[in-house]
């Protein structure tokens, strides 16, 4: 399989600073157990040091990815995507607790992160930052976000149009270190 790895982040057209970060490596088999590593972080803007959150889950999932036991090591299928998802959880209270200093109280971010190893795509994601897959020149969109208008949509409440415009758009319902 062929795996093209492109990465870009921009600071947009609202914010004066850009608070995304992400890490993008291939598998180097002796120190990450995976072929490939795609991690984003985007911190949330309004809140209290985002650029601050999405650095540290980054440095986090890294640590975390890298400091790996042997027996975390050979998980397959299932087991490794539920050490994913714990994993994040973990960096979700890492950043929670460095969030509790007066500086960086109520700091947040979204984060997506995709592994690959041979055939196998491994998603983990936490927030609205999205995850799609580009085959045969065709895009689909693989993760769910985690917003009020999503939920809204996925209840009935509201249409996907009417959601695009909603004054919640906005509005998180997921995202990393907001709650322990």
């Amino acid at each position: 399989m062929e795996l093209n790895i492109k990465f870009a982040t921009d600071v947009g057209r609202v914010r004066d600073h850009n608070e995304d970060d992400y890490l993008a490596l291939e598998g180097e088999p002796k120190k990450l157990p995976v072929d490939a590593l795609l991690v984003v972080a985007d911190g949330m803007g309004g809140h209290a040091a985002g650029e601050v959150a999405s650095r540290l889950t980054i440095e986090k999932v890294l640590e975390a990815v890298t400091a790996l036991s042997d027996q975390e090591r050979s998980l397959e299928g299932n087991e490794f995507g539920a050490f994913l998802s714990n994993m994040l959880k973990d960096v979700n209270s890492q950043v929670w607790q460095a969030g509790q200093e007066p500086s960086h109280r109520g700091m947040g971010t979204t984060c997506t992160l995709a592994a690959v190893r041979g055939t196998q795509l491994y998603l983990s994601h936490v927030g609205d930052s999205r995850a799609y897959l580009l085959r045969n020149g065709d895009l689909h969109q693989l993760t769910t976000d985690h917003s009020w208008v999503e939920e809204a949509v996925a209840q009935g409440i509201l249409t996907s149009e009417q959601a695009r415009v909603h004054p919640n758009r906005n509005v998180i319902t997921r995202a990393i270190g907001i709650h322990p």
